[in-house]
């Protein structure tokens, strides 16, 4: 998973809260959401902390299932249609989400994020309130907001990375977003 635990500090070790790879269906989906929601109220003793996480991995499974024709046709060796991995360490939450989409879909989110992980916290809540306010949709039907939605949320930059598939029609792209909950 590479980048996954990027911390030095070795006093605190891993905690899996939860784990998924593989396949799934719209049905397994919502099901999927809800069994991620018990484990956070679990382990997040904070509401506010705990919608926060929640409101990104409702961002980040919202992408993943965007991508769910794709992957359902382009099931490659290798590669789950979903990785989703949520770990406590010390005093962070890491959200690491990977599935299979489209080149022309990954070029899209790769500069979506390298723009918002650019702003500063002013200029990002600036660029949300002028693309929520300026009418336009996405061609999924949506205004575009879900990576700022995520860097708002945890107060980070969102880091990628982006792997080529045997089969040269897709790519996995792996989200890992990480939350302070101090």
């Amino acid at each position: 998973m590479g980048f996954l635990f990027g911390s030095t500090d070795k006093s605190d070790k891993p905690k899996v809260i939860f784990s998924y790879r593989g396949h799934l269906t719209a049905r397994q989906y919502d099901d999927l959401f809800f069994l991620i929601e018990s484990k956070i109220l679990e382990f997040v003793p904070k509401k506010s902390l705990q919608r926060k996480i929640q409101v990104i991995i409702i961002e980040l499974l919202q992408n993943v299932r965007q991508n769910m024709e794709v992957n359902l046709k382009a099931r490659v060796d290798g590669f789950a249609f979903l990785d989703f991995l949520i770990v406590k360490k010390g005093k962070t939450i890491e959200i690491m989400c990977g599935n299979l989409a489209l080149p022309i879909e990954v070029q899209t989110a790769v500069k979506r994020i390298e723009i918002v992980n650019r702003l500063t916290k002013e200029q990002l809540v600036q660029a949300y309130r002028e693309i929520l306010g300026n009418g336009k949709f996405t061609a999924r039907g949506g205004a575009g907001l879900g990576i700022y939605d995520v860097k708002r949320k945890s107060g980070q930059n969102i880091q990628y990375q982006v792997k080529p598939t045997k089969n040269q029609e897709t790519l996995f792209l792996k989200l890992l977003v990480t939350v302070s909950i101090k």
